[in-house]
């Protein structure tokens, strides 16, 4: 949910009475092959971000089509003269663009049908009448009864209903789908069961390797994570750490070698007792760690990589002897600047530990190399066993990855087949949940979400019948029917009417969020503050009569159907909006500010900032600044109130405080439409057009303005904009035009300051030389 509060006054009594919903199902060649309908489409309104889509995403979801899967339905708005799609442009672009010969299906985004890669939709051959016969369903909304809508209230409809199809989707994290992917992988199940079953095993991960961020977490979750970052590092020793530090889908490759190497039914009790051993080994470490009392004992990648080393040690014969492993951490933590083990290392910021297993960036390939080639110079200088092949071995990558994937890819195999959507009332579905119908929660499903705020969004939506998306079922051998998806919408439903259900493990409970209480609803606000006790018979009458489709796949006529394979398909989203956006803000904003932010961001991408992109990442930088210069502007107000400005690595670093109070702001400005605010978006245009006199109209003596002066490296960053926007603020345009050599010239030296802080510099004095600056 956004934490935009906007004013929908003018529009509640449109949403309780004259909102009129159709729910259509057409083919599609009957939505993309028929002109003149397809004309009266206009997929890509203002408010809808772009297309962000790749071809490897794009491919998956053809795929789902040509499997049966059923895909969310399009969500429209008919304004009589057009028709607006408000949820699925992302769908419906890659049904057009396929349609038109625009991209070909990719190997990797391929799961089953293999034989399709680097085909176009004009290749399909027999799998087009079954691509072109496909159903889509659409919901398309209307206003009835009322007269002719003003833009600016019709806007609030369209993207009130827009905020509806977009505030409850929550993508599945990698633990998450990894939980579904392994449920049944018998190593998986193994590290389970240890996890499950052993404290001082279960403890020890949890410190050492759990990430900081997620040891809050419940305990089902914490064993999932701790499952999915075991089976990387049982893996990662099989993998060219190189080879691995450059792909740019780790997951992928680390699944290919968990496959070839770990999971199969003659390795997977080997490679179990091997990481009993190392595990047993990294406990030694963890405890003389804990005598050095250092910051790297909370450190999880400096624990990953003595893991990965370790177990190296191990499979080479080894026998790891605990005097040495004391001598390594005492030679760790002693290592001075002068030791020749730095000489190995050219791009590292300082000759330290800290700076190997530093945590911002360490995704990047060079952190990557860096600490597992520390690891094994160390290991290597006490053992004399030689890394290099698990550091580098491009021909032993290459023959693994081109012996990945399987020409197994029958259509009539893996191609669901299942009725018409069967709608029944949520009383018809508690029904069938009291006599064990329905199993709400499957092993491979997500714990609940528990947010309010959404859950009493749903609420509101099902209270004002407006629809809600379908339960997918499988109904398996013995009839119990497993919900594959929308396990969150029955909890919700179920938590508000403080009605139980069995989990997992046949056992009765209740929602964590039983008997919650209704929040910030923007149409029914009478109900704020309420719960199922306080609403009269109507209102639970309303909600025991909502029906929702529940579309069946039997078992009996569907022998090869992976439910783990359709819940992974239905709650993956690639590329979800992130809240504090520009892509969230665009969906909800004033259409006036939007179009302004938008018209800077045409007229200087390139010439100024980077390049625009599909995330709009170059709007929400225009956004920023406009923010920066509004706040800055308030009585009272302090730069470092609103930027957080630090040293890291003796580089002068920044970023926005709390990008969840420019959201909060812009809400406020679209509410009351600040002048205020509008200056200073016209504020960074003429801050954009300082920049072009300073650099003489040459976008290339940026990079020399700002001192990156190494080739590859992003210069154009957000922060070297904060930074020069904070220069040139109180600069007039007259008085740049006069003396740009010489404020290019103090600028210039400002940034060396930046890049390489002096000894002993602090934030203080960088302020006061950029209050100095004038």
């Amino acid at each position: 949910m956004t934490n935009f509060d906007l004013d929908y006054s003018d529009i509640r009594e449109i949403f309780k009475e004259k909102l009129k919903i159709d729910n259509i199902t057409k083919k599609i060649s009957t939505i993309f092959q028929n002109e003149r309908y397809k004309n009266k489409i206009d997929y890509q309104p203002y408010f809808q971000r772009n297309y962000v889509w790749d071809d490897e995403k794009a491919t998956y979801f053809i795929e789902s089509i040509l499997l049966g899967t059923d895909i969310p339905p399009l969500v429209f708005f008919d304004s009589k003269n057009k028709i607006e799609v408000i949820d699925g442009r992302q769908r419906f672009e890659t049904i057009e663009r396929f349609l038109s010969d625009k991209f070909a299906l990719k190997s990797n985004g391929l799961h089953a049908l293999k034989s399709l890669a680097g085909k176009k939709y004009s290749q399909l051959d027999d799998y087009v009448e079954i691509f072109e016969e496909t159903r889509i369903r659409i919901l398309q909304f209307s206003v009835v009864n009322e007269p002719k809508l003003d833009p600016e209230k019709e806007d609030k409809i369209k993207k009130e209903i827009f905020r509806r199809y977009n505030s409850g989707i929550t993508s599945l994290t990698k633990e998450e789908i990894d939980r579904a992917d392994y449920i049944d992988d018998k190593f998986t199940i193994l590290i389970k069961d240890k996890l499950c079953n052993n404290e001082e095993f279960y403890q020890l991960l949890c410190n050492t390797i759990l990430p900081k961020s997620k040891r809050n977490f419940s305990l089902r979750d914490k064993i999932n994570i701790l499952c999915t970052r075991v089976r990387m590092l049982a893996t990662l020793p099989y993998v060219p750490i190189y080879n691995y530090a450059h792909c740019s889908s780790k997951q992928d490759i680390i699944n290919t070698y968990f496959y070839k190497y770990i999971a199969p039914a003659e390795r997977y009790n080997q490679e179990y007792n091997k990481l009993l051993d190392t595990v047993k080994h990294l406990e030694q470490f963890y405890s003389i760690c804990k005598r050095w009392n250092s910051d790297l004992l909370n450190n999880q990648l400096f624990f990953e990589t003595l893991f990965w080393g370790i177990n190296i040690l191990l499979s080479s014969g080894v026998s790891i002897d605990n005097k040495k492993s004391n001598d390594i951490i005492s030679y760790i933590f002693n290592l001075n600047t002068n030791s020749n083990i730095w000489d190995n290392f050219d791009n590292i910021a300082e000759k330290s530990i800290f700076s190997i297993f530093e945590k911002t960036g360490s995704h990047y390939y060079s952190a990557v190399n860096n600490r597992y080639k520390f690891i094994s110079l160390v290991f290597n200088e006490f053992y004399s066993v030689d890394f290099s092949k698990r550091l580098k071995d491009n021909s032993k990558h290459k023959e693994v990855l081109e012996g990945k994937g399987s020409d197994d890819d029958l259509l009539d195999k893996y191609r669901l087949s299942k009725g018409l959507p069967e709608t029944l009332s949520i009383e018809d579905i508690i029904s069938d949940m009291n006599k064990d119908r329905f199993l709400v929660r499957p092993p491979y499903q997500r714990s609940e979400v528990k947010n309010n705020s959404k859950a009493s969004y749903l609420m509101e939506s099902i209270l004002l019948g407006i629809n809600i998306p379908p339960l997918f079922v499988f109904k398996r051998p013995d009839k119990i029917k497993e919900v594959i998806d929308g396990q969150q919408r029955i909890l919700t439903i179920l938590g508000f009417l403080g009605k139980s259900y069995k989990d997992e493990n046949g056992k009765t409970v209740f929602s964590q969020k039983n008997k919650f209480k209704l929040s910030k609803l923007k149409i029914l606000e009478d109900l704020n503050g309420k719960n199922k006790d306080d609403l009269d018979s109507d209102f639970i009458d309303a909600i025991l009569d909502f029906r929702i489709d529940v579309i069946e796949i039997d078992s009996s006529i569907n022998p090869n159907f992976s439910q783990i394979d359709l819940f992974l398909r239905l709650n993956t989203k690639p590329y979800p909006i992130k809240d504090n956006t520009f892509e969230m803000w665009n969906a909800y904003l004033d259409r006036e500010l939007l179009e302004k932010v938008k018209d800077i961001t045409n007229k200087y991408e390139k010439k100024v900032f980077r390049p625009k992109n599909n995330r709009m990442k170059v709007e929400e930088l225009v956004t920023t600044l406009a923010y920066l210069d509004y706040k800055l502007k308030q009585p009272h107000s302090e730069i470092l109130n609103v930027l957080n400005i630090y040293v890291k690595d003796n580089k002068i670093c920044s970023r926005i405080m709390n990008k969840n109070q420019v959201t909060k702001l812009l809400g406020d400005v679209s509410d009351k439409n600040s002048d205020e605010f509008f200056k200073s978006i016209d504020s960074v245009e003429i801050f954009s057009k300082k920049i072009i006199i300073l650099i003489d109209s040459n976008s290339d003596k940026l990079r020399l303005l700002f001192q990156h002066t190494k080739k590859g490296t992003q210069y154009k960053t957000d922060q070297n904009f904060y930074f020069l926007w904070m220069m040139l603020r109180n600069i007039s345009l007259e008085k740049i035009e006069k003396n740009k050599i010489n404020y290019f010239s103090k600028i210039s030296n400002m940034y060396k300051k930046i890049q390489n802080a002096p000894q002993n510099y602090q934030i203080q004095d960088f302020l006061r030389e950029i209050n100095d600056f004038m």
